[in-house]
């Protein structure tokens, strides 16, 4: 999806801003080895936002809540202290997820950290489900052929939502900004 979400952000802001999105991620990573490479791999490159996906890998190695939500609020802290802002993206819906023990856990831990560290999350998992739930599409045509990994579309879904979602977050920066200009200029 960064790709998707590249274009699909330059598209909508045109001449006003040109985006890079670097993808950082690593197949098959748990939440422990992002952690270690963040400083070098993420903060390094001074970012101005951080779109964290994590989550799956740890729950289907069986990987403690606990570790895991250390580790999460760390690296959180991480690119925050590094004064970069951060959204977190949770795990992908597929058809076996709630099969995996502690996965619904996951889930909520990750909400429940992000609330206590106000910051921002897309529910993937939630978006997937109630796609697939509803009948707009059949997990077919959102998984790729193993039902796990994203397809082309749900990579092309992912990216136009996220990319509303950062729209919606540089609209509120903008008008905090007018607002603070306005507020200076009856001074």
């Amino acid at each position: 999806y960064p790709a998707r979400l590249e274009a699909e952000l330059n598209r909508r802001h045109g001449a006003d801003a040109q985006f890079e999105v670097v993808n950082l991620g690593v197949g098959g990573e748990l939440a422990e080895n992002m952690l270690a490479r963040i400083d070098r791999d993420v903060i390094s490159r001074k970012p101005n936002l951080v779109i964290w996906q994590t989550g799956v890998n740890d729950v289907i190695r069986g990987v403690p809540l606990e570790e895991f939500r250390t580790n999460l609020v760390q690296g959180i802290d991480a690119v925050l202290a590094a004064g970069a802002d951060l959204m977190l993206l949770d795990s992908q819906y597929y058809p076996k997820s709630m099969m995996v023990p502690g996965f619904r856990e996951y889930l909520v831990t990750m909400r429940q950290v992000a609330r206590e560290k106000g910051v921002p999350i897309v529910s993937r998992y939630a978006i997937m489900k109630h796609l697939i739930d509803s009948a707009q599409y059949t997990p077919t045509q959102l998984l790729a052929p193993d039902q796990f990994h994203l397809n082309d579309l749900s990579y092309g879904c992912l990216g136009s939502m996220l990319a509303d979602a950062i729209g919606d977050g540089l609209k509120r920066t903008r008008s905090s900004a007018d607002a603070s200009s306005a507020i200076e200029a009856q001074r």
